[in-house]
């Protein structure tokens, strides 16, 4: 048992470890981490174990802010990129970007746990994610350089010859809103020639018909509990960015009041959909003006409505502005020739 939970690990996720991407599989170095302390599990079986800072497997280690006071815009070629940070994380097929990412663990706490002769561990680590996306013109010159770090919490698990973990809070290999790749990594669809690919059971919501109970005095309430139980769920959705499956579970939840709007209204922002994004967002901002359609306390789960209404309308502008707003959602697959 002990150190064998590693080996399992890494045939449970082949090239960890070997340079493999630091998108994929970022749980292995954590189940390294388990696997050297299963030597006491039976002493430490249920006692938290502090993890260690450090850099994940296979993260680059020179990317900082500092960096970007290198570059200069119109001057710094691709190659004097390359040599510096060397190979990226993510290149645009039509060589027009260079993404460069990393992932670095500021510590955290693991629970080992044992069944019989079988060991795995749960815990969570707080992780800062950071990355650095360098666009080109058409003469090969760095035309400009956006760092972006982010940190948030991620929780995970190791047991036999499998793990899990909370998806990542940034992708550090593609630019946000890169239309040539996946939106997100949780099957939220592919974006190809200024389209999207929505799941069929999206597709209503993505074309504006979302439809939701609307609270009244004697209405709403089965719909309001479930609401209410998936409070801290729908807001982690949110905060981690997973767009559709907020979607789903705001619809599932069937309870229209203006935070529910507010959610369906940045799902499909998060997506692309600027026009159902303006749409959900106007609904929340009607029923924010009343009472019983707008949520109180705790059930805002943090969120000002309809304070927040305003900046993200902007935000929608400015992706359309942009030219990133997408059109036409069709069911996925698609359908036709």
């Amino acid at each position: 048992v002990n150190l064998g939970l590693t080996g399992s690990v890494a045939a449970a996720c082949p090239g960890a470890g070997k340079g493999a991407s630091i998108m994929g599989c970022t749980w292995f170095g954590k189940a390294v981490g388990i696997g050297v302390v299963l030597s006491a599990a039976v002493l430490l079986s249920g006692c938290p174990i502090p993890i260690p800072s450090g850099y994940a497997p296979a993260s680059r280690e020179n990317l900082s802010a500092e960096v970007t006071k290198r570059l200069v815009a119109g001057v710094t070629t691709r190659e004097d990129i390359l040599l510096l940070l060397g190979e990226p994380d993510g290149t645009a097929s039509d060589g027009s970007w260079l993404a460069f990412g990393s992932m670095y663990g500021r510590g955290g706490v693991v629970f080992v746990i044992c069944a019989g002769a079988d060991c795995g561990g749960v815990g969570g680590e707080q992780v800062e994610y950071r990355r650095l996306i360098v666009s080109f013109d058409e003469r090969g010159l760095m035309s400009n350089a956006e760092f972006v770090s982010r940190e948030c919490w991620e929780s995970f698990m190791v047991m036999g010859r499998g793990g899990a973990e909370t998806p990542p809070c940034m992708r550090v290999n593609v630019p946000s809103g890169d239309r040539t790749t996946y939106v997100d990594e949780q099957q939220n669809g592919v974006r190809e020639n200024g389209e999207i690919a929505i799941p069929k059971d999206l597709v209503d919501f993505a074309n504006s018909k979302a439809v939701l109970i609307t609270p009244g005095w004697v209405t709403g309430y089965g719909a309001a509990a479930a609401a209410g139980g998936s409070t801290a769920q729908t807001k982690a959705l949110h905060d981690r960015g997973q767009w559709q499956e907020l979607a789903r579970l705001v619809l599932s939840n069937n309870y229209g009041d203006n935070l529910a709007w507010y959610y369906l209204g940045r799902a499909a922002e998060g997506m692309g959909l600027c026009d159902a994004a303006v749409h959900y967002y106007g609904i929340s901002r009607e029923r924010s003006k009343y009472f019983i359609t707008s949520c109180l306390s705790i059930a805002c789960a943090g969120i000002s409505v309809p304070g927040i209404l305003e900046d993200r309308l902007a935000a929608v502008e400015a992706k359309r502005t942009a030219g990133r707003c997408l059109a036409s959602p069709s069911p996925y697959p698609k359908q036709g020739p």
